[in-house]
């Protein structure tokens, strides 16, 4: 029986060694894709500031980071115009169109790392929203309710008041029905 014991335990041993000895799974490198656009809600004529970067982790300690190389070259387009770079990152500048009513684009931007092979496609959307809309304010009433001014305040008052007095009337009237009567 010890016979058969130590053969399990040595069997054990060797598959934990075996396992803890292979190669471990690694999803690296593993790439870090940044898309940035300033303002996301312009006016028409506003300049949209698109900039796209790429950062590759090779491995998973923080040494391990490096930038994508200068052979990444980037194509980014907004309202059908496309501008394209090349290098580890790349600013472009848009001019929102004129438009007649509140509309959405969206900057669509695509790296692709040729030393590495590592891809970044990333969209983001940008409202342009048209100008010169001149809101006038409300004439007369309350502020910001539109409604005629004095006459809703008075009834309004009234309400509450004529409310408070008969809850109050009804509340004497209660509790003196639930007082016991003593004689004398």
């Amino acid at each position: 029986m010890k016979k058969l014991v130590a053969i399990g335990a040595a069997a054990l041993v060797a598959m934990f060694m075996a396992v803890g000895l292979a190669p471990a799974a690694s999803a690296y490198p593993e790439a870090v894709c940044n898309l940035v656009v300033s303002p996301t809600v312009v006016h028409p004529g506003d300049v949209v500031t698109v900039h796209c970067s790429l950062q590759t982790i090779e491995s998973p300690r923080l040494a391990g980071r490096s930038a994508a190389s200068a052979d990444t070259h980037w194509v980014v387009t907004f309202d059908g115009l496309t501008h394209t770079g090349t290098g580890e990152s790349f600013t472009t500048h848009f001019t929102a169109p004129q438009v007649s009513s509140s509309t959405v684009f969206s900057v669509h931007s695509v790296g692709h790392d040729t030393v590495t092979g590592v891809k970044c496609d990333r969209s983001v959307n940008v409202t342009d929203v048209p100008g010169g809309t001149v809101v006038s304010p409300p004439t007369g009433g309350l502020p910001n309710t539109g409604g005629p001014g004095l006459i809703l305040l008075v009834l309004g008052v009234c309400f509450v008041l004529g409310g408070g007095i008969a809850i109050q009337r009804s509340r004497k009237g209660h509790h003196a029905q639930s007082q016991p009567q003593h004689r004398h």
